[in-house]
């Protein structure tokens, strides 16, 4: 029987799985949405840093909007 470390290895191919955070610019309806960028810029600057962080071995990357909160 093998352990869960040796299972999440296998399944992730990674003895050290790495979880990451892109954080989005403010969404359409809170105080520091940049209605001039749009979704566009908001869509580009999630590209970007999500690129950023699998070219750095990042595994996986959660997406979070922070920059909502007033």
């Amino acid at each position: 029987m093998t352990t869960y470390k040796e299972q999440m290895a296998k399944h992730f191919g990674a003895e050290k799985y790495i979880l990451a955070c892109a954080h989005l610019l403010g969404l359409p309806g809170s105080p520091a949405y940049d209605a001039e960028g749009g979704m566009d810029k908001i869509i580009k600057q999630a590209l970007r840093d999500t690129q950023i962080l699998l070219d750095n071995g990042v595994h996986s990357v959660m997406f979070v909007n922070e920059a909502d909160i007033p």
